[in-house]
């Protein structure tokens, strides 16, 4: 009998958990699908009507960073396969990952990596 009503009723937390982790899924495919477009924290929350708060403590809790340290995570993750696998210019892969200039590009990139696009490709 306990099992039917928490099957047929579930209690709030379960649904509030079922909401946040259903959130925290589009976020990430939105993420996924628009980084070389250059999108940032803010078109995710305006595109799932969340703030910036609330996406901040979903991504702390599920995956243990902010939505902009994923973001930079999956951006240079994508950038390493391409300095990896093609011979495109830094400028080029800089623009492919959602970086405007190779500049700002190669600071992030060596921030996160710790060596520069150059210095990782060979």
């Amino acid at each position: 009998m306990f099992y039917t009503l928490l099957t047929e009723f579930p209690g709030k937390g379960a649904q509030e958990r079922v909401g946040a982790t259903a959130t925290m899924n589009q976020a990430v495919t939105f993420m996924r699908q628009n980084y070389p477009r250059r999108c940032n924290v803010t078109d995710v929350c305006t595109a799932l009507h969340v703030s910036r708060t609330y996406l901040y403590t979903l991504f702390r809790r599920f995956v243990g960073m902010s939505p902009q340290q994923y973001l930079t995570q999956m951006r240079m993750d994508e950038a390493k396969q391409l300095l990896r696998t093609t011979d495109n210019a830094v400028d080029e892969v800089a623009a492919r990952v959602g970086y405007k200039d190779a500049f700002t590009f190669s600071k992030a990139f060596k921030r996160a990596v710790g060596a520069s696009p150059r210095k990782y490709r060979q």
